[in-house]
C-alpha cells in the first residue's frame, strides 16, 4: 500500500484481514468500533488502549519497535545553529499546548538531544540491518 490511508480503507471494506496502523490513521476507526486494536507494538501497553495486550506480552516475547521522528539537516550545519534549533525544538515540546496537539493525533513525544538521537538512529540502522540480513530479505 501506498499508504496507511488506503490500507485501512480495505481493512474496514474486509479486503484484508490485518494491518499495523499507525495511531493517527488507526485510532479513529478504532475508537469508533470500525477496527479493532489486537496488539500494541511497543513494550508497554498505550494509555489510550489499556486494555489492549503488547505483542511482547502475548506472542513473541521481546517484540517492540517505537516509532520515532526527528529532524536532520547536513553534516556540515554549524555547532550553534544544531543547539539553537535543538533548544527550540526543546522549548516548544515542552509546551502544554504542543504536547496536547500531538497526544490528539496519537503522538506521544520523548526528548533526546542531537548526540542521543544520533546514536538511537545508528543502532536502529545496525539493529534493522542485522535482522533483515538474517532473514534473507532483498530489495525487490
Amino acid at each position: 500500500y501506498r499508504s496507511n490511508a488506503q490500507a485501512m480503507t480495505d481493512l474496514i471494506g474486509g479486503q484484508i484481514d490485518l494491518m499495523v496502523p499507525d495511531m493517527y490513521t488507526g485510532m479513529p476507526h478504532i475508537l469508533s468500533g470500525k477496527a479493532r486494536a489486537l496488539a500494541v507494538l511497543d513494550k508497554t501497553r498505550s494509555p489510550r488502549l489499556p486494555e489492549t495486550p503488547t505483542l511482547d506480552e502475548t506472542v513473541i516475547p521481546g517484540f517492540e519497535i517505537v516509532p520515532w521522528g526527528g529532524l536532520s539537516g547536513p553534516a556540515n550545519l554549524p555547532p550553534d545553529v544544531v543547539s539553537r534549533l535543538e533548544q527550540a525544538v526543546h522549548d516548544t515540546i515542552q509546551q502544554a499546548k504542543a504536547r496536547d496537539q500531538f497526544q490528539k493525533s496519537g503522538i506521544d513525544i520523548s526528548w533526546a538531544g542531537h548526540k542521543e538521537f544520533t546514536m538511537y538512529v545508528g543502532n536502529q540502522l545496525s539493529n534493522w540491518t542485522n535482522l533483515i540480513k538474517e532473514a534473507g530479505i532483498t530489495p525487490e
